[in-house]
């Protein structure tokens, strides 16, 4: 680690640094330890980078420029139903119509959307910003109800319980999830600056990490030299982190702020110079990405979704139960929020080496599916089970249930959709090399069924 104030410039790294031509005192490390390079791109990197743009059109991941103005239409349209119910709560609390026409309030873009790197079909992060006056319990109650009337929005859920809570909807084709914060100013004025330290005073814990996405995105964006080659190598990360099913912060993987941070640590001088394949590394390094960084492979071989349900052995399907929709969105919400607790439980159970959850959920394909059981996991599983029933208490509805099973491989068909698993089966036979299996790795999987007909799983 670097040593603090002026002894940093004395201090020598303990591993070796790229040489620059660029002078010492000009460089701004982000983090702890320096860049992985300082270096500006090679004709060969810029030629790979390209490859890769083209890539990334290919798998469809850019917006139309109708697709982004609606996104901008949608944010500006919850910006004014955030005013308007703003000026009406405190219109019933009896606040002068002068002084209510004045409190304001005001809807900010973050994360990926601000980053500029969403996906095409992606949500919009979103945080709601109000005045004193306004609780949480008003956005919870009487902000929830508005929305919840409002003829553009459908599958509204409110999620107060969350460690960051959130109002989930789709506004008008477009998935939002809206985060509330009530900061300690009479009136918040058009041109807040989020970023000023003074307004985090008297915040309460969950205003605070509500304002925390907002504030460090607009830090990211400061910080990036060059923001149109930190987009194109972001997105290219993001997709190669969904494919590689590594890419939920629900269930404990990185999401799109915190690669972010990542890519600006490891490479602060991105023009064109793409690094993002030694983020690998981080996860263990597997021999397609040494192949690409060796000039062996395509981008296409790095981007292919892993043979998850031909990887392992060993699954464990969480199925949650729920009688009607309403009930069916908030509860597997919870409890693909709860995951993180069951992988806790394994990595105690000296039986299971590894525990990988798949972050993606699916529809039950047969309801009438058993599952077996000759690996001890009883005690993991039902102190999961246990965690999420106790933890729901303030939730929880008659048909809400949640049960794990323990399940072979050759079971899997008895759950999921045998397209799922012959698509996957087809990638594995064309590989040219066998993948390794270790016979005590587990596999978690997260699967939702509704005893309610028609009910499509939310993701």
């Amino acid at each position: 680690m670097w040593k603090a104030g002026k002894e940093r410039n004395n201090t020598k790294a303990s591993f070796p640094l790229t040489v620059s031509a660029k002078p010492v005192g000009t460089r701004k490390t982000f983090g702890m330890t320096s860049a992985i390079s300082w270096d500006d791109p090679t004709s060969d990197e810029i030629c790979k980078t390209n490859e890769l743009n083209k890539l990334l059109e290919s798998h469809g991941i850019f917006e139309t420029t109708a697709e982004s103005n609606h996104r901008g239409e949608i944010l500006e349209k919850l910006n004014q139903l955030v005013k308007q119910w703003i000026r009406a709560v405190a219109l019933s609390k009896n606040v002068l119509p002068s002084i209510a026409n004045k409190l304001g309030g005001k809807v900010f873009a973050f994360g990926s959307y601000l980053l500029g790197v969403h996906h095409k079909g992606a949500d919009i992060d979103a945080l709601c910003v109000a005045p004193y006056c306004i609780e949480r319990s008003d956005f919870f109650k009487s902000f929830f109800e508005l929305l919840k009337g409002h003829p553009g929005v459908k599958k509204c859920l409110a999620i107060e319980e969350a460690f960051v809570p959130v109002i989930k909807m789709n506004f008008e084709g477009v998935e939002v999830d809206l985060l509330f914060s009530r900061l300690d100013l009479e009136t918040i004025p058009g041109d807040i600056d989020l970023q000023n330290d003074k307004l985090l005073r008297y915040l309460d814990p969950k205003s605070l990490r509500s304002l925390n996405g907002r504030r460090v995105t607009e830090k990211i964006l400061k910080l990036v030299p060059n923001v149109d080659t930190f987009r194109s190598t972001l997105r290219a990360i993001k997709l190669w982190a969904k494919n590689r099913g590594i890419y939920s912060n629900s269930v404990g993987y990185f999401g799109g702020v915190t690669w972010a941070i990542i890519l600006l640590l490891t490479s602060p001088n991105l023009r064109g110079r793409l690094l993002w394949t030694n983020l690998n590394g981080a996860r263990g390094q597997e021999r397609g990405s040494l192949e690409i960084m060796q000039g062996k492979a395509t981008w296409d071989q790095l981007l292919e979704p892993p043979r998850f349900f031909y990887k392992y052995r060993h699954f464990i399907m969480l199925l949650a139960n729920s009688s009607t929709a309403e009930d069916h969105l908030k509860w597997c919400g919870f409890v693909e929020a709860k995951v993180r607790l069951l992988v806790g439980n394994l990595d105690r159970n000296p039986q299971v080496s590894l525990a990988h959850i798949h972050p993606k959920c699916f529809d039950m394909y047969r309801h009438e599916a058993v599952g077996t059981s000759t690996v001890n996991l009883s005690e993991s599983i039902q102190g999961f089970v246990q965690q999420v029933h106790s933890q729901a208490e303030k939730m929880i509805k008659m048909g809400m249930k949640i049960e794990a099973r323990y399940v072979k491989r050759k079971e899997l068909n008895q759950y999921l959709d045998p397209e799922i698993l012959k698509r996957e089966r087809r990638s594995t036979e064309q590989q040219t090399a066998p993948l390794k299996r270790k016979s005590n790795e587990i596999s978690t999987q997260l699967s939702k069924k509704s005893r309610t007909a028609g009910i499509t799983c939310i993701n």
